[in-house]
């Protein structure tokens, strides 16, 4: 009889606990909708932090790394451990690895760091590279676009020169040839003896060979103003290849220089200010730092 009394007596008192938990429940503040027992010392992460997939999936490591389970430690899931004096869900933390976790995860994010600014010191490198590269191809198409223009400037000169030779020539010869036309038709006209016609034709023989001899002077003048321009021409193409060759050494310099200053701050990058531990790689003050921010997801 007294047992069972006791029994409906703490029955009573149960039922009232737990109303008085959901009574206690019901007047959280904000989205707060649930009450549970906690540790002195533990970091309740907001739900709004955990929505980032980011953040949810760092901390699910961490647990996992500490052979814990998040599900066990987010408020509301069904695998909640549940108090059996009160009812409510308890969030006793039963692995005692979480510090050597949290050293693990540091380490990793400190080799991952590093080795992104590796990556983005070859990326630099790459770049600075390729736009050297770019420079010494475009200094090659201007000269090679002068020299172009220097050869297509040229020949159009002596082509012009040519056929102005031509013409004269082609002048010349239709001049002569009207010469002994109009000297037949006078031969014929006034039926010369033949002292006249002979002296005509020296005449004309005179005059040919004049021609001729102007023809030859003016061709020999031509040649010479031919290679005044052909001498003039190398002149400026050999000055031209100076100047692509200086411009090229300069860019080689730079470019050398660059990556002698991108070595050189890249090695300054992976070197630390502080005294670095031989067991985990990390400071005390670094490893409680990186272990908060861990904690925190930011």
């Amino acid at each position: 009889m007294k047992r069972n009394k006791r029994m409906m007596v703490e029955k009573s008192m149960n039922g009232d606990l737990e109303g008085a938990m959901d009574k206690a429940a019901q007047k959280g503040r904000g989205t707060d909708d649930t009450v549970g027992h906690l540790t002195k010392g533990e970091v309740i992460i907001p739900a709004q932090i955990m929505s980032d997939p980011k953040n949810k999936q760092m901390i699910a490591d961490l647990f996992k790394n500490s052979g814990g389970n998040l599900d066990e430690f987010t408020v509301g899931h069904e695998k909640n451990k549940i108090n059996p004096e009160t009812g409510q869900p308890e969030f006793v933390w039963w692995v005692p690895l979480v510090a050597a976790a949290a050293t693990v995860y540091a380490v990793s994010e400190s080799r991952k760091s590093a080795s992104e600014a590796r990556d983005q010191a070859k990326r630099a490198q790459a770049e600075s590279m390729e736009q050297a590269r770019l420079a010494r191809e475009t200094a090659a198409a201007e000269a090679q676009k002068s020299r172009d223009t220097a050869i297509e400037a040229a020949r159009l000169s002596r082509e012009q020169s040519a056929a102005e030779s031509q013409k004269n020539r082609d002048l010349q010869s239709a001049g002569l040839e009207q010469q002994k036309i109009d000297a037949a038709n006078r031969l014929r006209q006034t039926q010369l003896t033949a002292d006249e016609q002979k002296k005509l034709m020296e005449n004309l023989t005179t005059q040919q060979t004049q021609a001729a001899e102007v023809a030859k002077v003016q061709l020999a003048e031509q040649q010479k103003q031919y290679q005044e321009q052909k001498t003039s021409m190398e002149k400026a193409a050999a000055t031209q290849a100076a100047e692509l060759e200086a411009e090229r050494r300069k860019i080689a310099q730079r470019e050398s220089s660059q990556m002698t200053a991108r070595r050189r701050s890249g090695r300054r990058s992976l070197l630390s200010d502080t005294r670095l531990t031989p067991e985990t790689g990390l400071t005390d003050a670094g490893m409680s730092e990186q272990m908060t921010t861990a904690l925190r997801g930011y």
